[in-house]
C-alpha cells in the first residue's frame, strides 16, 4: 500500500535532534552528561526515528557502544496519545460492533511499551 511507503520513511527519516538536547536527556537519565559518562561521544547522530536517535561512544574501557536517546517528554506524549486512542477504539467498538479493531489498539500499545522501555 501507498501510504505504508511513505509512513515507512518517516520511521527513520527523522531528523536529529541537536546535541544540547541529547546531553540533556542523558543528565535527566544518567545523572551526568556525554563526556562525564563516555570517553568519547559523538555529538552527531549515526541514525535518527520517530522515537529516538543513536549515537557511536566509546566506554572507558574501549569498547565502542551505540547510544539510543530517547526524544524529551516522549513517555508523557505517548502515554497521553495511548489514552486517547483507548478511548476512541472503545467508542468504536460500542458504536461498530461489527468492526474488532481492539486488537490493533492492544497490538500499537504493546509495541510502543516495548519501544519505549517500559
Amino acid at each position: 500500500m501507498e501510504y505504508r511507503k511513505h509512513l515507512a520513511l518517516l520511521q527513520d527519516k527523522a531528523k536529529p535532534r541537536p546535541f544540547h538536547v541529547v546531553d540533556r536527556v542523558l543528565r535527566l537519565e544518567l545523572g551526568a552528561g556525554a563526556e562525564e559518562v563516555f570517553a568519547e561521544f559523538s555529538a552527531e547522530a549515526t541514525a535518527a526515528a520517530s522515537l529516538a536517535q543513536v549515537h557511536k561512544a566509546r566506554l572507558a574501557d574501549g569498547r565502542q557502544v551505540a547510544v539510543k536517546v530517547q526524544y524529551p517528554g516522549l513517555r508523557g506524549a505517548a502515554n497521553a496519545d495511548l489514552t486517547t486512542l483507548g478511548c476512541l477504539s472503545r467508542c468504536a467498538q460500542a458504536l461498530f460492533p461489527e468492526f474488532r479493531l481492539g486488537w490493533l489498539f492492544e497490538e500499537l500499545q504493546l509495541k510502543l511499551t516495548e519501544e519505549l522501555d517500559e
